[in-house]
């Protein structure tokens, strides 16, 4: 008998990013640049940071376009430019609201 998968509820599902081999790259160039300079060879020097330098910009160009693939439909209270939307009726207090008077 086979088990049917079961589903997440709906709302908010969990991101996790995609394997990748960029981070062992950045610690294989940066070993090879680092060995450059130790022993005093700047052929590994170079090889190590041209390499160290392409493999970041592809990471951060990969997460760049990872994080614009994500759904627009995030609301947690800011509008686009960062800053807190009015409270609406009905709201709680906070800290920067004046105390009711009684």
């Amino acid at each position: 008998m086979a088990t049917e998968r079961q589903l997440p509820p709906i709302g908010e599902e969990i991101h996790l990013p995609g394997l990748s081999a960029q981070p062992l790259l950045v610690a294989v160039f940066t070993t090879i640049a680092l060995l450059g300079v130790t022993i005093d060879t700047p052929v590994f020097f170079i090889i190590g940071i041209v390499g160290l330098l392409i493999t970041l910009y592809a990471w951060i160009r990969d997460a760049v376009a990872e994080f614009k693939a994500l759904p627009d439909h995030h609301d947690h209270g800011h509008d686009d430019h960062g800053h807190e939307e009015p409270a609406t009726e009905g709201a709680s207090l906070t800290k920067a609201d004046p105390a009711p008077e009684h």
